[in-house]
């Protein structure tokens, strides 16, 4: 009995020692992680550039929808703003695109509403390359645009979807542009200090980027790009920096970048980036706070006078906010003479969706639309009172050539 009992307290306190053994292991593996991290701030700075590209590397999709609804609002204490505001924030516009590459179909809906009225709605159609536009409640037949012109103009329809080729350099561009600004940060002196920000105490790590730092960084960028999509302008821009590159004054334009963290984690709650131009004695302020999961606001500051920072005045305001995944609202205000515009967008993001053809049998070439064609249109847009009122008072034309009419 004795020597079963020893045995059993024998592997229950083997069992006991390895669980503390890896309780120990795996303290000081974080706190290794974590005091790694303060030794090397840089990381921070990678993990920022990770996180502002996570987004761009998902998988490649054949088909997409993207919805959008835009609405503005304006405050002011004039009387002639709040008579703007009256009428604008009854004023919606939604737009949608689907397209799916394989097919080549792409179809992109517009539709302006005021109030709960549709004002006009109309999608232009790609598909067996060719363009068809359809006015819904204004004619019934689709109106099919000759592609032949927009190719003279250099517009080719085969561009819009692209090939499985241009889908990867541009995957690519994408990756290398990352790896551009991972190399930026490597290894930069990193200034650490603490700081409040919002009544908690954080860890400000900062970094400082000479003009010929960032001349050789939008040089590198310029030629990635030129690599998937070669053009004179890219190549004469690429011809002036290595021009200019030999007179650069290193103090003329400098960029600082700081980022607040807090916590055993090190978690990104605010980024700010400042932009001074020694030269024409101005500074840029872009200020990024992480505000909570799902909400971020951009501010951007502006110091017309001189190069100090905490001078900069507000002139744009930016939130972000995700309802989830692939939808959320973005808000664009800002403030020009005491007048507030507001601009709102909603947005929402579907991959693989099933993309249809349209039947366009019913349709008519924009060359040949006839005088009895322009009468319908003409009777539908008499029966929509604000449409009518529109082009009464803006003189709107509808995008209907002058022709020959066919009887």
């Amino acid at each position: 009995m004795s020597d079963e009992f020893e045995k059993k307290s024998g592997r229950k306190g083997g069992i006991i020692a390895l669980v503390v053994i890896l309780i120990i292991a795996a303290i000081a593996g974080a706190i290794y992680y974590f005091v790694s991290n303060k030794k090397n701030p840089d990381k921070l700075f990678e993990k920022a550039i990770e996180d502002a590209f996570e987004m761009t590397e998902g998988e490649n999709v054949n088909s997409a929808k993207v919805e959008l609804e835009l609405s503005a609002q304006v405050e002011g204490k004039y009387a002639e703003v709040k008579m703007i505001n009256s009428i604008l924030s009854d004023i919606k516009l939604k737009v949608s695109t689907e397209m799916d590459r394989k097919q080549k179909i792409a179809n992109t809906n517009l539709t302006a509403l005021y109030g709960n009225d549709e004002v006009i709605n109309t999608t232009a159609f790609i598909q067996d390359d060719s363009i068809y536009l359809y006015l819904k409640d204004i004619f019934s037949k689709f109106i099919e645009i000759d592609t032949e012109e927009l190719e003279d103009e250099g517009i080719a329809l085969a561009q819009i979807f692209g090939e499985a080729s241009d889908v990867e350099a541009v995957t690519k561009l994408v990756k290398n542009v990352k790896q551009i600004l991972l190399d930026a940060v490597k290894d930069k002196e990193v200034t650490q200090e603490k700081e409040e920000l919002n009544d908690k105490s954080v860890t400000k790590s900062t970094i400082k980027f000479s003009t010929t730092e960032i001349v050789d960084v939008l040089e590198k960028v310029l030629k990635e790009v030129n690599k998937i999509s070669p053009s004179e302008e890219i190549e004469d821009m690429l011809d002036d920096i290595k021009y200019e590159k030999k007179y650069i004054d290193d103090d003329v334009v400098e960029i600082e970048v700081s980022i607040y963290s807090k916590g055993i984690k090190n978690d990104i709650v605010k980024t700010e980036i400042i932009i001074t131009d020694n030269d024409s004695e101005q500074v840029m302020v872009i200020e990024i706070n992480k505000d909570s999961d799902n909400i971020t606001t951009i501010n951007v500051l502006f110091n017309n006078y001189s190069t100090k920072a905490n001078k900069a005045e507000k002139i744009a305001e930016i939130t972000l906010e995700k309802t989830d995944k692939n939808s959320g609202i973005a808000t664009l205000k800002f403030e020009v003479e005491g007048v507030t515009l507001k601009l709102n967008v909603k947005y929402k993001v579907d991959y693989n969706v099933k993309v249809e053809k349209a039947d366009v049998s019913k349709s008519v070439l924009i060359e040949d639309i006839t005088e009895k064609d322009q009468q319908e249109m003409m009777q539908n847009i008499e029966k929509n009172e604000m449409l009518k009122s529109l082009i009464e008072n803006y003189n709107f034309e509808l995008p209907i050539p002058e022709v020959d009419y066919v009887y």
